[in-house]
């Protein structure tokens, strides 16, 4: 459980990195007078798949580390409360 919660952090450590990578990419290196309208499609498809990746690992990367502390340290982020 700890190897596949440390994975999944990993990935969204990953995926993190690259999403803002690809939108710092977009928005700073058009050409000079290209507006954000006159993007192709397919970069507005790279950088909308960017954000809603950042939007969603986000928020996956902290329930990823709360869960691996709950494993390793004995916290009870992810226990019942009546347990």
């Amino acid at each position: 459980m700890i190897l596949w919660a440390t994975s999944i952090g990993l990935f969204c450590i990953g995926q993190l990195l690259g999403g803002l990578n690809f939108i710092t990419t977009t928005l700073d290196m058009r050409c000079k007078g290209m507006s954000l309208m006159r993007l192709p499609l397919t970069a507005w498809a790279w950088f909308l798949t960017s954000v809603m990746g950042l939007a969603a690992f986000a928020v996956l990367m902290p329930a990823t580390i709360l869960l691996i502390l709950d494993h390793v340290a004995g916290t009870s982020f992810f226990v019942a409360s009546n347990w």
